[in-house]
């Protein structure tokens, strides 16, 4: 079977929809040509919210915050959860040709997710992956999403030199102050930046670069640097004219006047709000950390494991299938 052959697409200052779009475009692109994969290195000007493919962006972020701080939102096409972009990251998308469904998305991240580790590892530090986060120091410093389009796998990631966990805080549609609280504490305990770890500023041009020394030595490959063609160019302007459709955001199964009430901070971390007692949980690793409530009862489950919520307090059985539904979608 004849080898493939690596294209690099580096480009800076995309608008926020663009920084969405090129990958879904891309996608389609590599789709017709089978022999040739991608990588994307972008990165954005502006803020943006950006939501999951599956998410509901009445639920997940304060609107009005977002339109007198200037933070524009887009929907991607890959899954995953809602993430702040901004000038300080570099975001990479691997783009593989034939890896559509049904390929598993284990495997897209495994293959993807190679390159971002050794880099970190080549600037010394202590970085692993922990299925689809880059961990640092036992600190999330890489995100990442998947999607299959047409006949190409594609993971989209990014690597963060500097993050704004108050704005990100701030910028969602949370149930309460304290839950706000609790998810700054948790932000800034478990989330890390390169600024944070290095002992000097690091580039996004130095960034760029070491991602793809990166990719070339992981992949045994030299990346082709490249610019998108004229058909490639047609693609992605289509996809950005759909992309700025307001029910392309907003669609009309998303329900209004809902608040978010549970927030992965990273693989195994979460934070639940339990509606009916008025009640906040900090779950990892299936032991609930903290408790918020008014009822002492339910500080009396701190220690404990979700799973044995039903056996010690059967009166809070809707509730231990709350935490473990939501455990659960933490892990993912």
């Amino acid at each position: 079977m004849p080898k493939k052959s690596w294209r690099l697409l580096a480009i800076r200052d995309l608008n926020p929809v663009r920084s969405q779009a090129i990958y879904h475009a891309m996608a389609m692109a590599v789709s017709e040509t089978p022999d040739t994969n991608v990588i994307l290195l972008t990165t954005i000007k502006g803020s943006c919210l950006c939501c999951g493919f599956h998410q509901n962006f009445y639920e997940e972020v304060d609107l009005d915050y977002c339109k007198k701080n200037n933070i524009k939102l887009v929907r991607r096409m890959a899954g995953g959860g809602l993430v702040l972009l901004e000038k300080d990251q570099v975001f990479f998308n691997v783009i593989l040709s034939g890896h559509g469904f049904p390929s598993p998305i284990r495997s897209l991240y495994s293959i993807s997710l190679r390159a971002p580790d050794v880099y970190l590892k080549n600037i010394g530090l202590n970085s692993w992956v922990n299925y689809n986060e880059i961990v640092v120091n036992e600190r999330k410093i890489s995100g990442t999403a998947a999607a299959s389009i047409e006949n190409a796998g594609v993971v989209v990631g990014n690597i963060l030199l500097d993050f704004d966990l108050l704005k990100f805080s701030n910028a969602l549609n949370i149930p309460s102050e304290t839950f706000r609280n609790m998810l700054r504490n948790e932000l800034e305990k478990n989330i890390t930046t390169l600024n944070r770890e290095m002992n000097t500023p690091t580039s996004l041009d130095e960034v760029i670069f070491g991602l793809k020394k990166a990719f070339e030595s992981v992949n045994e490959c030299k990346l082709i640097e490249d610019e998108l063609t004229e058909s490639e160019i047609r693609i992605l302007e289509e996809v950005e004219r759909e992309y700025k459709q307001d029910d392309w955001n907003f669609r009309k199964r998303d329900k209004k006047n809902i608040k978010r009430t549970f927030i992965k901070i990273k693989k195994g971390l979460c934070l639940v709000h339990h509606a009916p007692e008025n009640a906040d949980f900090l779950i990892s690793d299936e032991i609930i950390l903290q408790v918020n409530a008014d009822k002492t009862a339910l500080k009396k489950l701190v220690g404990l494991n979700i799973n044995k919520v039903q056996v010690e307090m059967p009166e809070f059985k809707n509730l231990g299938d709350l935490l473990k539904d939501c455990y659960q979608r933490s892990n993912v």
